[in-house]
């Protein structure tokens, strides 16, 4: 399983764009409204042929760890084990799952531990023992 993020304006033209006609292209103007952003959180199962997109407000370690909950408990509801393939970046961590549930206890937060491999690149497994959320 691999997750990634990505913030991407929200965009919205001022002027109506003119249409292509034979032998000419679509024409759009530089000017813009810019609406806010959304986050994006992408998740692909290449084994199984199985891709999702989930959109948030903002990227926040609570958004990150209901992201995995969703992945546990929606998405891959029966499997044992899930090994994950992410970036390295700051938020991926246990410490996002008790911020999120401060009430799980520590048994669950646990389960999700970096795998004992060589990183390749930026990209760091971790395997996700997927807990039943209260």
């Amino acid at each position: 399983m691999c997750l990634d993020e990505s913030s991407k304006q929200l965009l919205a033209e001022t002027r109506v764009p003119i249409p292509m006609k034979p032998g000419r292209p679509a024409r759009c103007d530089y000017e813009y409204e810019r609406n806010g952003t959304a986050n994006l959180f992408m998740m692909f199962a290449r084994l199984e042929g199985w891709r999702h997109v989930k959109v948030t407000d903002r990227y926040t370690a609570v958004d990150y760890a209901h992201v995995l909950k969703d992945l546990a408990d929606v998405h891959f509801a029966n499997a044992k084990t899930i090994i994950l393939v992410q970036d390295n970046l700051n938020i991926h961590s246990t410490a996002s799952l008790y911020e999120a549930f401060p009430g799980m206890g520590t048994v669950r937060c646990a389960r999700l531990r970096p795998a004992s491999v060589r990183r390749r690149s930026e990209l760091a497994p971790v395997v996700w023992t997927a807990p039943r959320w209260i």
